[in-house]
C-alpha cells in the first residue's frame, strides 16, 4: 500500500514535471520561432539596406564621374582663357611698342619741323630787318 502510494505520488510528480517541462518546451519553441521571425525580418532589412547602399554607391560614383567631367571642362575653359589672355597681352605689348615708336618718330618730326619753322622765321625776321 505504501508502495502504491509512493508510486502514485511519483507518477503524479513525474506527470507534473513532464507537464511543466512540456510547457517550458512550448515556450522555448515559441521564443525560438519569434527569434527566427525576427532574424528573418532583420535579414530582409539587411538585404534592403544592401540594395540602398549599392544604389547610393552608384549615385555617388555617377556624381564623381560627372564632377570629374565638369572639372576637366572647367580646366579646359581656364586654359583657353589663359591662352586668350596671353595673346591679348602680347597684342597689347606689340601695340604699346608701336605706339612708343610712333610717338618717338612724331617727336623727332616735330623737332625737325619746329627747327625748320624757327629757321624760316629767323630768315623772315632777317629779311624784315634787312628791309
Amino acid at each position: 500500500q505504501q508502495l502504491e502510494k509512493n508510486t502514485h505520488d511519483n507518477t503524479q510528480r513525474l506527470e507534473s514535471m513532464t507537464a511543466k517541462h512540456d510547457k517550458e518546451l512550448e515556450e522555448a519553441k515559441r521564443e525560438i520561432q519569434n527569434l527566427d521571425e525576427e532574424k528573418h525580418k532583420l535579414c530582409k532589412d539587411v538585404e534592403a539596406l544592401k540594395v540602398d547602399i549599392s544604389s547610393y554607391i552608384e549615385q555617388l560614383e555617377s556624381c564623381r564621374q560627372d564632377a570629374e567631367v565638369k572639372l576637366q571642362e572647367n580646366q579646359d575653359q581656364l586654359n583657353d582663357v589663359r591662352q586668350q589672355l596671353s595673346h591679348a597681352l602680347s597684342q597689347i605689348d606689340a601695340l604699346q611698342q608701336e605706339y612708343d615708336k610712333s610717338t618717338h618718330e612724331n617727336a623727332q618730326r616735330m623737332e625737325i619741323v619746329t627747327a625748320e619753322h624757327e629757321k624760316e622765321l629767323e630768315e623772315e625776321n632777317g629779311e624784315i630787318r634787312h628791309l
